[in-house]
């Protein structure tokens, strides 16, 4: 398999007031997906099915999130292969009014395509 090369990076954040870490980490993805427009792909005559998308995920708590199902709502898009890698990181605030507990998760979004060489080539 050849060497991949990142062609984009997005960053986004969500937030769940009632302490869901899946719907912070869901709302996070499609914060940072907002930014972008993947007929990149098109315009530099790339096969997305070759593309591999890694998230990074900041979770208080990183076994929270439930992984299979963010999983499926990526691999519904473009990417041939999807990794996501969750870690300690955001935000947990319990509102000592309610006892809710506010979750606020970080995702990191970056597409990777394979390298074909040269200063910054990714020929499809």
């Amino acid at each position: 398999m050849s060497e991949m090369k990142r062609l984009l990076i997005q960053m986004g954040q969500g937030t769940d007031s009632e302490g869901d870490a899946t719907a912070a980490a869901r709302a996070a993805i499609e914060n940072a997906r907002q930014g972008a427009d993947l007929r990149i792909f098109e315009t530099l005559d790339l096969d997305p099915g070759r593309a591999e998308l890694r998230v990074g995920l900041g979770l208080p708590d990183p076994y929270a999130a439930n992984l299979d199902a963010l999983r499926n709502m990526l691999e519904a898009g473009p990417w041939g292969k999807v990794v996501i890698r969750p870690c300690v990181g955001g935000l947990a605030i319990t509102d000592p009014l309610g006892g809710h507990e506010h979750v606020t998760v970080a995702a990191a979004l970056e597409t990777f395509v394979p390298d074909a060489g040269g200063p910054w080539r990714a020929d499809g």
